[in-house]
């Protein structure tokens, strides 16, 4: 299942667009060490796709087991455009 035109109304979100701004400024650095941004579990494929699709550069997602790790990439699958990029 392709979620990936539904990634328009993510970057739509409140919040979104900060974030973005965020990651690509040098104020990232707080983000780059590792501070929770505080999201359901369930919203991360969808933020993760999206950012993915918007900014120029590669994302490392830390998580805590394996399980997790496979249960986040099949997630991320079914919302990237194109999955090969994983």
């Amino acid at each position: 299942m392709d979620l990936s035109p539904l990634l328009l109304l993510i970057a739509q979100a409140p919040g979104y667009a900060e974030l973005k701004s965020t990651l690509q400024s040098e104020k990232a650095s707080a983000l780059r060490r590792g501070r929770p941004l505080g999201l359901l579990r369930a919203a991360r494929p969808a933020l993760l796709a999206a950012l993915a699709q918007d900014l120029s550069r590669p994302l490392l997602v830390v998580v805590a087991t394996a399980e997790r790790s496979r249960a986040l990439t099949e997630s991320l699958r079914a919302w990237m455009a194109d999955p090969t990029r994983l």
